[in-house]
């Protein structure tokens, strides 16, 4: 009889300690997804700066911005950035870069494109673009971590106390 007690604590001990292992790394996840996702609005945020500087680089220059293109940049203001879920960041990434591919034609052939603060504004671009797949990509990483630990069965009732939910990936 305390044979068996001594093997049932000794399981339900280990249990506790892999089931508190894996809370470990579940929390650590979950907090480097909150960072990843915050460092991506930021890049979403330059973008939308370096946006607005390419635009007042145009005026400057006499050329005048198609319609569509003011209207992005009142619409896609930094309240707007923020994501949200992957269908409404895909169109607002999406909407940056074909407004930045316009603005970049458009420029071009006015022969802006030799004008210094022009060529540092899409080296920025380029660079942003950049560091946002790679954010993406890590982002994607953590989460597909994250997503197969609260699926693990060992930690199943753990997730299912604590209402956690899966994360969708970009």
């Amino acid at each position: 009889m305390v044979e068996t007690i001594i093997v049932l604590s000794s399981i339900v001990g280990l249990w506790l300690l892999i089931v508190f292992s894996i809370s470990i790394i579940i929390l650590v996840c979950r907090r480097r997804i909150k960072r990843k996702k915050h460092s991506i609005n930021v890049i979403c945020a330059q973008k939308y700066d370096l946006l607005v500087s390419l635009c007042e680089l145009m005026k400057e220059n006499g050329i005048e911005l198609p319609g569509t293109i003011s209207e992005t940049i009142v619409m896609s203001g930094h309240n707007n950035l923020q994501i949200i879920n992957t269908e409404e960041r895909m169109s607002l990434k999406s909407l940056l870069t074909k407004t930045f591919t316009i603005l970049f034609e458009l420029s071009e052939s006015k022969e802006l494109d030799k004008s210094n603060r022009y060529i540092t504004i899409k080296n920025s671009v380029e660079d942003a673009d950049e560091h946002y797949r790679k954010e993406v990509m890590l982002f994607n990483n953590e989460v597909k971590g994250y997503n197969y630990w609260i699926k693990s069965l060992l930690y199943r009732p753990i997730k299912w106390l604590f209402r956690l939910k899966e994360i969708e990936t970009m």
